[in-house]
C-alpha cells in the first residue's frame, strides 16, 4: 500500500469526516429505534463522506490505494444499511475507525508533510 503520495493534512480532513461518519454509523445501530430514524442520514453521510475520499485523490492528496481502501470500507458498510443488517454496519464501522485511526499513525510517520 502506498502512503508517501498521502499529505498529512489532506488525510487529516479525509479522517475527521469518516471519523464521525464512523461513529454515528456505530452509535445508532446500537438501539433499533435510533438505527430505524437515522435510515436517510445515515446514507447521506456515507455519501458525502465517499465524496471527500474522492474529491482527495481527484487533488492527488492521497494515494489509490488509501482512497481504495477506503471506499471499500465505506461501500461494505453502506451495503450493510441497504440489507438492513444492523450488527454488521456496527461492527464494520468500529472495524473501520480502528482502520482509519491506524492509517493515520501510518500517513503521519510517512506520508508527505504539506
Amino acid at each position: 500500500m502506498r502512503i508517501d503520495d498521502t499529505t498529512t493534512t489532506a488525510y487529516r480532513r479525509v479522517h475527521e469526516i469518516l471519523a464521525s461518519v464512523l461513529d454515528f454509523v456505530a452509535r445508532s445501530a446500537a438501539d433499533t429505534a435510533q438505527w430505524e430514524a437515522a435510515y436517510n442520514r445515515l446514507v447521506v453521510e456515507l455519501s458525502r463522506a465517499r465524496i471527500i475520499v474522492n474529491y482527495q485523490l481527484a487533488r492527488d492528496q492521497i494515494s489509490q490505494d488509501i482512497a481504495t481502501l477506503l471506499n471499500d470500507v465505506l461501500s461494505a458498510i453502506e451495503n450493510a444499511i441497504k440489507n438492513n443488517r444492523r450488527e454488521d454496519a456496527r461492527g464494520l464501522a468500529e472495524r473501520g475507525r480502528v482502520l482509519i485511526d491506524a492509517l493515520a499513525v501510518l500517513v503521519y510517520r510517512f506520508g508527505k508533510k504539506r
